[in-house]
């Protein structure tokens, strides 16, 4: 499992602090594609657990389930957003996280083939 190390450094004489350091955990599976397994006829993803794109198919609806290629932890904070051929971002991206798979919702338009929703997730 990858850790990166995001420190915010508070100086000493302003506020009595040294340090302070959150570890956020990125990518347990160390680089494979997540896949899709339910409601993704046709879809595509590429990427890995930590930032991936999937490209819908003709036949993908909502909701629609992917498994990580790895195990987190604890399940991941994951934000999305997706974007219709036409250009206009739809306004909320539901996911649903656990430690093996996401379930992912689109409101208020359907997305066709062709649509994109990329995704970001960064573990506890």
């Amino acid at each position: 499992m990858r850790k990166f190390i995001i420190g915010l450094s508070i100086a000493a004489s302003l506020v009595g602090v040294a340090s302070v350091a959150r570890a956020i955990v990125v990518a347990p599976s160390g680089g494979s594609a997540p896949a899709c397994v339910n409601s993704c006829t046709g879809s595509s993803i590429a990427g890995n657990d930590s930032a991936f794109v999937i490209t819908l198919g003709a036949g993908s609806i909502s909701p629609m389930t992917v498994n990580f290629s790895g195990s987190w932890a604890t399940a991941p904070i994951c934000v999305g957003q997706a974007r219709i051929q036409t250009g206009l971002t739809l306004e909320t991206v539901k996911i649903d996280t656990e430690t093996t798979e996401f379930f992912l919702s689109y409101f208020p338009l359907t997305p066709g083939a062709g649509d994109t929703v990329s995704v970001l997730c960064f573990g506890r």
